[in-house]
């Protein structure tokens, strides 16, 4: 589960740095 969550932020993160990019 804390692999998947944190799959899941790292997706996140590297959604928001792409926007903010």
């Amino acid at each position: 589960v804390i692999e998947s969550i944190n799959k899941c932020d790292v997706d996140i993160r590297r959604d928001l740095f792409s926007t903010v990019l």
